[in-house]
Formats: C-alpha cells, sequence, structure tokens
C-alpha cells in the first residue's frame, strides 16, 4: 500500500554540463606518423612534442596539454622534424607552433 506525503516534494540538483575531454587519434599522411589531440577550440597554438616513442604517458601528457588550449602532436623519432612542423603548420585549425623535447636525444 502506497500513502501520500503532505510534504512537498524535494527539487532535483540542477544537472551538471558533461565535461568536455579532448579526443586523441593516430594520424598518418605520406612520411608522417603521429598522435594529434585536438583542444576544445580553434585556431589555437600548435605544439609539436618530440618523444622517444608514443605510450600511454605521452598520450596523457598530449591530452593535457590539448585542455589548456593547444594542438598536440607527438612526433616519434622516425619522422623528421620538419615534417611534423610542416603538417601541424598546414592544419587550418593551428596558429603558430612550439616544440617541445622529451627526447633522450634531442635535435
Amino acid at each position: 500500500m502506497m500513502g501520500c506525503s503532505t510534504q512537498p516534494p524535494v527539487p532535483l540538483p540542477e544537472p551538471e554540463p558533461p565535461q568536455w575531454r579532448a579526443k586523441g587519434r593516430m594520424v598518418a599522411a605520406a612520411d608522417l606518423r603521429g598522435y594529434l589531440v585536438m583542444p576544445q577550440s580553434t585556431p589555437a597554438v600548435g605544439a609539436l612534442v618530440l618523444v622517444d616513442h608514443i605510450e600511454a604517458d605521452q598520450r596523457q601528457s598530449a591530452h593535457a596539454m590539448a585542455a589548456r588550449g593547444e594542438v598536440v602532436l607527438l612526433l616519434p623519432p622516425t619522422v623528421s622534424v620538419s615534417r611534423g612542423s610542416t603538417y601541424l603548420d598546414g592544419l587550418s585549425s593551428t596558429r603558430g607552433i612550439r616544440t617541445l623535447c622529451e627526447r633522450e636525444i634531442c635535435p
């Protein structure tokens, strides 16, 4: 048996907006292989990050950079820095590029 309450209903809390998350993907174009992560809004500064390997730690770092508003391209040593710069600079979502080296030996 159900009963009715004489108390007014408790209002539901306001729904929280969905949290934005950067999405990354492996990219391949001719002689380029890398991991690209886009920020929520573009155009944005591009970050060419030179890494020894593209693994979970590097991807997590790239996602954090994209959350701060940068277009990030992780570039392994098998791809030339100039090729990575050309690719990143050619994206309509990039405005300027900075290069960061996280490799054991930087060029």
